[in-house]
C-alpha cells in the first residue's frame, strides 16, 4: 500500500503561491491525499485547504500579513518584535473564521 502526502512549505509571503495551487486544488475537489504536512506559511495555508476554505490564505497574506500591526519595523527598531504572530492568528480567525468541524473531521492526519 502506498501513502500519498501534500506537503506544503513555509516561505513567509512566498506562501502565496501554494495558496493559489491549494485553492485550485479546492476549485476541482483533488483531495487524494492520505496525510498532508505543513511547515510555518505552508501550515497556514494546509488549515485553509484542510478546513475547505478558498481564498483564506490569499486573504491572510495579502490583507493581514502586509498590514503594520503585523509586520512593524518601527517597533522593531524601537525593541520590539518585528512580526506579531499572536496579532495575525487572532485576526485571522476574526476576519476570516474557519470552519472547525470541517477541519477537524477530514480524513487526512495534519
Amino acid at each position: 500500500m502506498t501513502n500519498k502526502a501534500l506537503v506544503v512549505e513555509g516561505g513567509a509571503m512566498r506562501g502565496i503561491f501554494a495558496s493559489g495551487v491549494l485553492d485550485a486544488f479546492l476549485d476541482q475537489n483533488y483531495k487524494p491525499y492520505d496525510f498532508a504536512i505543513g511547515v510555518s506559511a505552508g501550515a497556514s495555508n494546509l488549515i485553509g485547504y484542510l478546513s475547505n476554505a478558498p481564498q483564506r490564505s490569499y486573504q491572510v497574506i495579502t490583507e493581514l500579513a502586509t498590514d503594520k500591526r503585523f509586520f512593524n519595523r518601527t517597533r522593531f527598531a524601537r525593541g520590539g518584535d518585528l512580526v506579531d504572530v499572536k496579532w495575525l492568528i487572532e485576526e485571522s480567525n476574526r476576519r476570516f473564521p474557519l470552519d472547525s468541524k470541517t477541519l477537524f473531521s477530514t480524513p487526512m492526519i495534519a
